[in-house]
């Protein structure tokens, strides 16, 4: 069997350059109790 030895090779490369402001509101209601979460940043 013939394997390609070496270093790993990295295709693509993402830098986070600047802060992000994000706010997520999950709601869920279908009988029962329900969800509810808030994410912000």
């Amino acid at each position: 069997v013939d394997a390609a030895v070496g270093k790993p090779r990295v295709n693509f490369r993402e830098t986070i350059t600047q802060r992000a402001e994000f706010d997520y509101l999950h709601k869920k209601q279908s009988g029962g109790q329900g969800q509810y979460g808030r994410v912000c940043g």
